[in-house]
This record gives structure tokens, C-alpha cells and sequence, in this order.
């Protein structure tokens, strides 16, 4: 048995099954937030985006959607804030990696 390829959802069966948010028609609400989010099928389209952003981005991917979402939030912020979460479940340091397809 083969792989399937993904099929995306036009925009009509995404509202009908609720995931475009109410407040934009391009952006789909993450199953694992609830909040609306511009999801990018690639990670070449979602940096392409982030460059042309006014404000520094940085893409991730979703394992819930499939897909990669961008954040303002550096890394640098992301392991600050997951640092303690580590340390306190699992009582190891927390290894910082420089690979952007690492970091979910």
C-alpha cells in the first residue's frame, strides 16, 4: 500500500465543516489552538510568506493540520518558555537546535 496524497479541502467544504474562521476567508482555525491561522502547505511557501511580512517570522509545523503556520516568536523564546516544562517532566536539559523543521 502506497502513500495517499493529501487532498485540500476546498474553501466551501472548509466552512461547511467549520474550519475557516468566521473573521477572514483565508485562514483556517487550528484543530489544536481553536484559533484562526494561515496554514501553508509548504515550507517554502510559508517562508516566502514570512519574508515578505512586516513584522519578523519565523514558520512551524502543525502536526495537526498537516501544514506549517507562522509565529512572531523566536526560538529563543519558544525554548525559554519550554525549558521549565522540560526540566520539571523529564528532569533533563533541554537540547537547542538551529534546524527549523526540528521545532514543532
Amino acid at each position: 500500500m502506497g502513500w495517499k496524497k493529501r487532498k485540500y479541502e476546498t474553501l466551501k467544504a472548509q466552512k461547511e465543516r467549520g474550519r475557516v474562521s468566521p473573521n477572514s476567508d483565508n485562514r483556517v482555525v487550528c484543530p489544536k489552538t481553536g484559533r484562526p491561522k494561515f496554514l501553508y502547505p509548504t515550507l517554502k511557501k510559508a517562508q516566502l510568506a514570512c519574508k515578505y511580512s512586516d513584522d519578523p517570522q519565523r514558520p512551524y509545523y502543525c502536526k495537526r493540520c498537516c501544514g506549517y503556520h507562522t509565529t512572531s516568536e523566536t526560538k529563543e523564546e519558544y525554548y525559554d518558555k519550554l525549558e521549565p516544562i522540560v526540566k520539571g517532566r523529564f528532569n533533563k536539559p533541554l537540547i537547542r537546535t538551529k534546524n527549523p523543521r526540528e521545532l514543532i
